[in-house]
């Protein structure tokens, strides 16, 4: 199965930071990609075969995972490979730290 994470910079840099061992062994596997976006995302989304989890910032800004909104409907997870696409295509893929 394929694997593909997308992140913010600041993300990126914290995780490299943080995880940095741990995300060039990720980087070696095959099925594995992680791309990095310049752009803010204000939104977090985790798209599989069968799902689509959403999650939106509250009024202050901040995330609530616990209210992720749940989606199972083939339409659903189109759009939430659409929008994983057009933020993939507007971000630089990472091959090695």
């Amino acid at each position: 199965m394929d694997i593909s994470i997308l992140v913010t910079r600041p993300v990126y840099e914290r995780t490299k930071e943080e995880f940095g061992a741990e995300l060039g062994e990720f980087l070696k596997f095959e099925n594995a990609s992680f791309y990095v976006c310049n752009k803010k995302i204000e939104l977090s989304h985790v798209v599989t075969d069968r799902f689509l989890s959403l999650t939106l910032p509250l009024s202050d800004g901040t995330f609530d995972h616990t209210e992720d909104v749940l989606c199972f409907d083939s339409v659903a997870l189109q759009w939430g490979e659409d929008l994983f696409t057009y933020y993939r295509n507007i971000s630089d893929k990472v091959s090695e730290i």
